[in-house]
């Protein structure tokens, strides 16, 4: 399966929010574990482009001004788009509705169910 940078980093995110257990859960939390091998270069540099264009607000969160956005966002831009490569682990779409995820975090998550 392939996959853009920003929406493996996207369903990554969703899949931390998740607190889905049995095979659904299972099968998150390795694919979790996939993913978070495939986007450590991506991250890397999506951190970098946060600390060059963003100001440090307390923690680790950052505000950004408009331009300073723009400018993010464009040379983010090429590193979206890049594709990656993995196996997924698959559920049966009858596991996947089974479990409490809300619509949003299906709809990122839909690469996960088998195609029949």
């Amino acid at each position: 399966m392939k996959l853009k940078n920003a929406d493996a980093y996207h369903s990554f995110l969703v899949m931390q929010q998740s607190k889905e257990s049995g095979m659904l859960g299972f099968a998150i939390a390795k694919n979790m574990r996939k993913l978070a091998n495939e986007l450590v270069e991506y991250d890397g540099k999506r951190n970098e482009l946060i600390r060059k264009y963003g100001t440090p607000v307390e923690g680790d969160q950052y505000q950004f001004t408009a331009e300073n956005s723009r400018r993010f966002f464009e040379e983010m831009k090429p590193f979206d788009e890049l594709e990656i490569a993995f196996e997924p682990m698959t559920v049966s779409e009858e596991t996947f509705i089974g479990g409490s995820l809300t619509s949003d975090q299906m709809y990122a998550l839909m690469w996960m169910v088998e195609e029949s």
